[in-house]
């Protein structure tokens, strides 16, 4: 007969932990909680306080930036994992100093911390700087491709988006509304009032003066299908009346005309290829070796505060590896 080894679930264990030794020198952990404390200024959160003299104890924003660090580092975005995390994994219970930080909190420190998150972005380049792991030499120039003759031909090898079905219906174009530049008014072919939505719009070599029609004469008008592309419940008609050529002005003296005049040489040219070897590694490291592959934020505030988040921890994780002996 089979034999198993015995299991008795009434038993009670003691397991003494110390918070601090769970930190160990040479680990990540290690790393983000000394440059947390000893190299970042977190001072810049406390304008978001007012508790002095009434209210409770807010959580240390070290401890909250040094959780959600570690989190992303492990591709943890959501905050209610997070806080599970904060209750259940060791590491996470002494970096936190056994806190136990509610989601709420956690994702209002990301989503509420825009600002201060730039300026952490920053100071924790200086400190790559200040450990030599930036060579000084070479950004990115995105413009780089439309000015190099081999990719004018780019777009043909792109792939077709599928031709949209064509209406019979002729719809109002700009000459059709009675605009005053003057008085920056504008009249519908209804008779209706549109109210100015921007003076100047530059929308890329033009700019334009926008009209929104008010949502109320535009829900039951006559004209509606005549006006409106989608006529959806809540759309309303927009119009841009063009005022001219925007000026396109270059310094050439400015860092991004020097970088375009510097790579469009030969030699920068042969060094710009190198991108698929430089650059497109930390997008495969965030996605793939950290697991960061979307962002859980909406809005391009918050959306570009998460995403310095991630490419801050690629940049620790630099610290860790290549800047510190610990």
């Amino acid at each position: 007969m089979s034999r198993f080894k015995e299991y008795d679930y009434n038993q009670t264990v003691m397991l003494p932990v110390d918070f601090k030794q769970q930190i160990l020198p040479g680990t990540f952990d290690y790393s983000l909680h000394y440059l947390v404390d000893n190299e970042l200024d977190l001072s810049l959160f406390n304008s978001k306080f007012r508790n002095d003299d009434n209210g409770s104890p807010a959580y240390d924003p070290a401890i909250l930036l040094k959780i959600v660090l570690l989190a992303y580092s492990r591709g943890v975005t959501s905050s209610r994992k997070i806080e599970a995390l904060c209750r259940e994994n060791v590491v996470f219970m002494a970096i936190s100093a056994d806190s136990h930080p509610h989601f709420t909190t956690i994702a209002e420190f990301i989503s509420g911390s825009s600002e201060q998150i730039d300026d952490l972005f920053g100071q924790v380049l200086m400190t790559c700087d200040a450990l030599g792991l930036i060579g000084k030499e070479m950004f990115a120039d995105h413009g780089f491709r439309a000015r190099d003759p081999r990719f004018a031909t780019a777009s043909r090898h792109k792939a077709k988006e599928p031709p949209r079905p064509k209406t019979s219906k002729t719809l109002f174009t700009a000459q059709d509304f009675h605009a005053d530049l003057e008085k920056q008014t504008c009249i519908c072919p209804a008779g209706k009032t549109m109210w100015l939505k921007c003076s100047r719009a530059r929308i890329k070599s033009h700019i334009f003066m926008q009209f929104m029609g008010h949502q109320a004469d535009c829900d039951g008008c006559r004209l509606r299908l005549k006006c409106l592309r989608n006529p959806g419940p809540k759309a309303a008609r927009q119009v841009h009346i063009l005022l001219g050529r925007a000026k396109m002005e270059t310094d050439k003296t400015n860092p991004i005309e020097r970088m375009k005049q510097k790579i469009d040489t030969a030699f920068g040219r042969h060094t710009y290829s190198q991108r698929l070897g430089i650059v497109e590694p930390v997008f495969g490291n965030l996605r793939e070796t950290l697991g960061l592959r979307r962002f859980s934020l909406r809005g391009r505030t918050k959306v570009d505060a998460q995403w310095k988040l991630m490419t801050m921890i690629h940049n620790i994780f630099k610290i860790h590896r290549y800047g510190w002996a610990l």
